[in-house]
Parts: C-alpha cells; sequence; structure tokens
C-alpha cells in the first residue's frame, strides 16, 4: 500500500501542469548599500589584507566574509513573479543579482589565485510550485528552492548560517547577501489550532564525476516542527520541533583518489521547544530552549588514514525575548525589544590533542541554520572572534521599492 501511495505521489509531482495562469504578481526591491569598514577582517585566515600571503592577489584564496578594510557600493536587486495556475497550484520565481557598483561579468580565476574580478550573473532565488489539498484537504506542498523559517530563528532561519553564501557577494560582504533559499520540500498540515510542518532540503549537493566518495559527501536536513495556538486571552503559541543534519563519510583528497580520513559520520539532532504569549496588550514575551545530540567527527593526535572517531555531542541552547509597543507615536509603531540568548561552549578547544579511544562529550553549540542579528557588527564578531578592533559599519539606503 505504501509503495502505492508513493508511486501516485510522485506521478502528481512529476506530470507537467498546463493549467491557464489565473492571476499573476510581480514584486521586487533595489537596496543600494554603502559599505564602509576597517579592522572587519571577518575570519581571513592569515590576517592580512587579501586572506592569502600573496598581497599581489586581489581575489582572496580564503572565503573571507568581507575585506580587512574595503569601502564600496552595493546594489542588489530582486524580482520576483507569483503566479497562480488554478485554485490551488501556484508557482513563485525570484530571480536576484547582487553587485558592487562597475564590478562587472568577470569570474574569479581556479582556486582563486588568479584574480579576473567578481561574478555577478542574475542567479536562480526561488523557485517553487506550491500545491494546496493535495491528496487531502489539510496537506499542502511547497516543492523547490525557497525559504525555510521558524520561530525567531535560532534554529532554521531565512539566512542560513550567518548568510555565508558563495554568491556574487562572496569576496566583498557576504554576510550581507540576500541569497538565503534552499531547495527542498515543506508539505504544511493545517489542523487548527494544530500545524505541523515536515520538511527537507539539501544542504550540500557534491557531485563530482570519478570520485567513489561524492555519494558521501552530500549533506541533508530534514525535521519537523508542530505549532499550537491556544485558546487563551493572551494568544499563546507553542512549538514543539525536532531538526536534523546528516553529513557524508567519505573525504577524498582529489578526484578518484583514496580519502585521506574517513571519519564516522557527523550527525546532528535538535530537538526543542519555543512558546510566545501577550499577557498584555502591548507587551510579548517568548522563551525557547534546544538541545543537539549526535555524533562530532574529531581526528586524533597523530592523525591519518583511518584516525578519526567521533564525539557524541550533547550542547544546549536557551533564548528569552521580550517587545513592548511604546504608546506613543501610533503611527509610526514605535517598540523597544530585549533579548538574552545563551549557547554552550566545548569545555575542549583543541580536539587534535585527543588521543585514541578517547570519548569526550563535545559540548559547543553548532550554529545549524540560524538566522538572527546578520549583517550586525556583534554577530559576526561574536561569532568568528577576528575583529582586532572596534569595527564601524555605515548603511545607507537611498531607495527601496
Amino acid at each position: 500500500m505504501k509503495k502505492i501511495l508513493a508511486a501516485a505521489l510522485m506521478v502528481v509531482l512529476a506530470s507537467p501542469a498546463f493549467a491557464a495562469v489565473q492571476n499573476v504578481k510581480v514584486s521586487g526591491d533595489i537596496t543600494t548599500t554603502w559599505l564602509d569598514r576597517s579592522n572587519f577582517d571577518l575570519g581571513l585566515t592569515n590576517g592580512d589584507e587579501f586572506g592569502t600571503t600573496n598581497y599581489n592577489t586581489t581575489i582572496p584564496s580564503a572565503n573571507p566574509l568581507g575585506l580587512k578594510k574595503q569601502s564600496v557600493f552595493v546594489t542588489q536587486t530582486e524580482l520576483n513573479v507569483n503566479a497562480d495556475l488554478s485554485d490551488n497550484v501556484s508557482t513563485q520565481v525570484g530571480l536576484i543579482n547582487e553587485r558592487a557598483w562597475n564590478a562587472e561579468g568577470q569570474i574569479a580565476g581556479a582556486g582563486g589565485n588568479t584574480p579576473t574580478g567578481y561574478d555577478t550573473n542574475v542567479q536562480l532565488y526561488l523557485a517553487s510550485v506550491t500545491m494546496r489539498e493535495l491528496l487531502y484537504s489539510p496537506l499542502t506542498v511547497t516543492v523547490g528552492r525557497q525559504v525555510f523559517q521558524f520561530g525567531n530563528g535560532l534554529i532554521i532561519g531565512n539566512g542560513g548560517v550567518g548568510n555565508l553564501a558563495t554568491g556574487n557577494l562572496q569576496f566583498i560582504a557576504q554576510d550581507l547577501t540576500m541569497r538565503t533559499t534552499y531547495d527542498g520540500v515543506n508539505a504544511t498540515l493545517d489542523y487548527k489550532p494544530l500545524t505541523i510542518n515536515l520538511i527537507y532540503f539539501k544542504n550540500n549537493q557534491n557531485i563530482v564525476n570519478g570520485n567513489p566518495y561524492s555519494d558521501d559527501s552530500s549533506s541533508d536536513v530534514f525535521g519537523y516542527n508542530a505549532n499550537y495556538q491556544l485558546s487563551d486571552p493572551w494568544s499563546t503559541v507553542v512549538e514543539q520541533y525536532m531538526f536534523s543534519r546528516v553529513d557524508g563519510h567519505g573525504n577524498a583528497s582529489a578526484q578518484g583518489a583514496p580519502a585521506i580520513n574517513v571519519d564516522k559520520g557527523d550527525t546532528l539532532y535538535v530537538p526543542g521547544l519555543r512558546a510566545s504569549t501577550n499577557p498584555t496588550k502591548s507587551l510579548t514575551v517568548q522563551g525557547e530552549v534546544a538541545w543537539q545530540l549526535g555524533n562530532h567527527p574529531v581526528l586524533v593526535s597523530g592523525g591519518g588514514v583511518g584516525t578519526q572517531q567521533s564525539e557524541q555531542r550533547n550542547a544546549m541552547a536557551a533564548q528569552l525575548m521580550a517587545t513592548y509597543a511604546l504608546p506613543v507615536l501610533d503611527k509610526y509603531k514605535p517598540s523597544v525589544s530585549a533579548t538574552y540568548t545563551y549557547v554552550s561552549g566545548d569545555a575542549n578547544s583543541n580536539p587534535g590533542s585527543l588521543t585514541p579511544g578517547d570519548h569526550e562529550k563535545y559540548t559547543a553549540w553548532d550554529p545549524f541554520f540560524e538566522a538572527q542579528n546578520i549583517g550586525t557588527i556583534y554577530n559576526t564578531c561574536l561569532r568568528y572572534q577576528t575583529c582586532t578592533s572596534w569595527p564601524w559599519l555605515l548603511q545607507l539606503i537611498p531607495w527601496k521599492m
């Protein structure tokens, strides 16, 4: 019976849609930013101007979030087209272009060591089909490139891990990128007041012809989020979730070459609880707690082939948030917010000191796909601990439409 249902679902998803378009909506925005920062090295591996010891190189060989010293204008353009094919089928396509001014149509050379400019092509940002009442009325399924966002983005949010993109802003200011979507499936079961989201998306797809380890180098994310709206007068919402990230097992030094180190797999399981309530009309209070379990591969002392082992993950995070709507200037709806976030660290910060047979706990919190405070100075400095002195950033947006 399961095979028949699976086959029927595949036929539905694979069948071409020839329905007439009922409604089309075109939207988008243009954001222009003047970025000026110094001593904001953001993860440069060697502490120099370009992330490499070769000062004649203008494209960094590493993948920094921004140069150590820069003053540049950046324009980011998004164009979205939403179309209703029928009452229950809609599509969304989004294009994005992110570019520094007067940086046109060139790309970095092989390995980033031969600078030839920056890639400023238009990229596919959104490409998804949404099917409502699929198989039965409470089920809505969205398939394709889309935004995954739950709660306040502490675990999964629109932005990924600190916006670490590899797109057009990779060597300019990738912490400010708007290219924050993933290819996957989001199935929503609406049983009001209970809503359940079942998700799957591909975190990394490593396909290398002739590399026998490429199929083991992929990374998959899956899980669920259950949201329940209570019937109390404070509009309380309670969420329970479980998300997982499972990485492959192999790592080859070159195409077709034997693996240098074959770990035992990097697995991460994140169960958690979140609640939000409004004790008064103007005050919103939220709380969230999450844990991380699974295996963390580590290379022990004297590492070589087959000398990797796994530590058991045992990390946690907690967050409290409060927002108060000020009783002034109602037209602008001003508010003040306070947030406290705790994440655990790892007592053993040097895994290379482990010896074979050690089975220590790995207690460092993995940011997973957290998307909070993206593009802020303090978030980047605390995350990478690389700001050599207090940096400053000035961002101007002359227009946005």
